[in-house]
C-alpha cells in the first residue's frame, strides 16, 4: 500500500551536489519486495546502481557525511520505479526510524561500531553490501543470473562488508564494479558468432584478391597499350633514324618480358593472399583466446586463494545465509503500522 514519504532528491551542478526535499507517494522496499518477489535482471541491475548513486550523491551534499541509516525501511519505490532516500531528519518518517531501530534490522544491515581491523569499510558501504544481499536473496531474478554476474556480486558484496581479502573505500568504486545488463552467450552462440565474424573476415579477404586482381589486369591492359603505342610510334620514325629489329627476334622479346610480368602479377597476388589468410587465421586464433579467457577468468580470484582462505570464506558464507534467512522472516514478517 503506498503512502506519502518525504525523500531526498539531489541537484548536481558540476563538482556540487545540492540536496532538496520532496514529498511524494511510493511504498517502502522492505514492503514492495513483499509483494514484488520477481525482477526483471536489468531492473534489479538498474536498482544496484540508483541505490549507490543516491549514496554517492548524499555524501558528495555532505562532504562525505555518511547516511548511516541505509535499510530497506529507509528506500522509497516510486510509482515510476525510481528508488530515493528517506529523509532521516522529517517527522513524518520517526514511524519508520523506530522500526529501524528494531534488533533484527541493525544487526544485520548496521555495521557494528567495533568492527576490528578486518572490517575496515565505511557504515554506508556496510549496508550497501548488505542491501544487495538482501536483494539477492529476497527476489527471484529473470532470466537468472549468470555465474559470472554471481561471482562479481559476491566479490562486490564481500568488499562492502569487510569479508573479504580487499575492500572498497568509497562508494564510487562500486558503482565501477556493478554488473551491467546484457545477453548472456552460451557456447553455441559464441560459436555462431565467431563463425559470423570468420565469414566476414572471409568475405573482406575475397574482396581484397578480387580487387587486387583487377588492378593487375588494369596494369597488364595499360602494359599492352603502351607497348602497342612504342610499335606504332617505331613504324612512323623514319628508316634511317632508328635501328631496325628483326621481326622474330622483337617478337620473342615481347612474349618474354610479357611472360615475365605476368609472373610478377601473380607472385605478387599469391604473396597478397597468403597475408590476408594468415591475418585471417590471426583473428581466428583471437577469438579462440577471447572465448576461452571469458570462460577461465571468472576463477582467475578464486584459483588464486590457498586451501585455508576458501575453507574460511565458505563458513563465512554459511554463517551469513543463516544469518540472511532469519533477518528475513524477523524483518518481513513484522509489518510496521503509522502511528
Amino acid at each position: 500500500m503506498e503512502k506519502m514519504y518525504e525523500v531526498l532528491r539531489f541537484v548536481e551542478k558540476g563538482t556540487e551536489c545540492q540536496p532538496s526535499i520532496d514529498c511524494l507517494q511510493g511504498e517502502l522496499l522492505i514492503y514492495y519486495l513483499r509483494d514484488n518477489t520477481q525482477l526483471d535482471k536489468a531492473v534489479l541491475f538498474e536498482w544496484f546502481r540508483q541505490i549507490a548513486g543516491e549514496i554517492r550523491k548524499y555524501q558528495q551534499s555532505r562532504r562525505g557525511q555518511n547516511y548511516r541509516c541505509l535499510t530497506p525501511y529507509s528506500i522509497v519505490v516510486t510509482e515510476e520505479g525510481e528508488l530515493l532516500l528517506l529523509n532521516p531528519d522529517a517527522q513524518e518518517n520517526e514511524f519508520v526510524m523506530k522500526k529501524m531501530q528494531q534488533k533484527a534490522v541493525r544487526s544485520h544491515f548496521i555495521r557494528p561500531t567495533a568492527s576490528g581491523s578486518k572490517k575496515n569499510c565505511s557504515v554506508d558501504l556496510f549496508g550497501y553490501g548488505k542491501i544487495l544481499q538482501f536483494l539477492l536473496a529476497y527476489t527471484e531474478q529473470i532470466p537468472e543470473l549468470s555465474r559470472s554476474e554471481e561471482r562479481r556480486l559476491e566479490r562486490i558484496i564481500e568488499r562492502c562488508t569487510g569479508g573479504g581479502r580487499r575492500h572498497y573505500d568509497k562508494i564510487s568504486q562500486v558503482i565501477r564494479d556493478l554488473p551491467e545488463e546484457r545477453e548472456e552467450w552460451n557456447l553455441e552462440q559464441k560459436v555462431k558468432l565467431r563463425n559470423v565474424k570468420l565469414a566476414v573476415l572471409l568475405f573482406a579477404a575475397g574482396g581484397a584478391v578480387i580487387a587486387a586482381a583487377g588492378i593487375g589486369m588494369s596494369q597488364g591492359r595499360e602494359g599492352n597499350n603502351t607497348v602497342g603505342k612504342s610499335e606504332t610510334a617505331v613504324q612512323a620514325q623514319k628508316a634511317d633514324d632508328v635501328k631496325t629489329i628483326p621481326k622474330e627476334h622483337s617478337e620473342t622479346e615481347q612474349d618474354r618480358k610479357k611472360a615475365l610480368e605476368d609472373m610478377k602479377w601473380k607472385k605478387e597476388m599469391e604473396e597478397r593472399v597468403q597475408e590476408i589468410l594468415e591475418s585471417v587465421k590471426a583473428c581466428e586464433k583471437k577469438i579462440e583466446e577471447t572465448t576461452k579467457e571469458e570462460d577461465n577468468g571468472e576463477n582467475k580470484e578464486e584459483a588464486e586463494q590457498t586451501p585455508e582462505q576458501q575453507t574460511e570464506e565458505t563458513a563465512e558464507k554459511s554463517v551469513e545465509e543463516e544469518i540472511q534467512q532469519e533477518t528475513k522472516q524477523e524483518v518481513i514478517n513484522d509489518p510496521v503500522v503509522p502511528e
